[in-house]
């Protein structure tokens, strides 16, 4: 496996040269996707479940726009583009020091504008990391 860096809308590949794109919490292409995977080529990819950082979204509840998250728009674009797409919910719920879950209020974009002065991560004991890996094939 070779991991790089490259433009979305014009990947630094050759046309159908890839077997496969792992793509995890991040905007997709399908259209670039489907033009660099070989026939065949899958994508792998991870959404946020209902779940994830469900922690987070309650403690910071009145400062989000909604307390719940639903990916069924990006789940219905992914499907859209592909075909024989399989889901699988994968998740975990572990135990968080307050040195992580300011480690992690501070990088997720849940929080980019939350007031992270009006919250007590010192509440938090747990984390639950939910995804949605969503399998398709060009």
């Amino acid at each position: 496996v070779k991991w790089f860096v490259g433009d979305l809308t014009k990947l630094p590949i050759q046309d159908k040269t890839i077997d496969g794109i792992l793509d995890i919490f991040s905007p997709a292409n399908y259209q670039e996707f489907a033009r660099v995977l070989k026939a065949g080529g899958a994508i792998l990819k991870l959404v946020p479940g209902p779940n994830h950082l469900k922690e987070l979204r309650h403690l910071a509840k009145d400062q989000l726009r909604k307390e719940s998250y639903d990916n069924q728009d990006i789940v219905d674009h992914f499907k859209s583009y592909l075909g024989q797409v399989e889901q699988v919910l994968v998740s975990r719920t572990m135990p968080i020091t307050v040195a992580h879950a300011q480690v992690l209020a501070d990088m997720t974009p849940l929080f980019f504008q939350v007031d992270q002065s009006k919250l007590d991560l010192s509440q938090l004991t747990e984390i639950t990391v939910e995804g949605l890996l969503l399998i398709g094939t060009i």
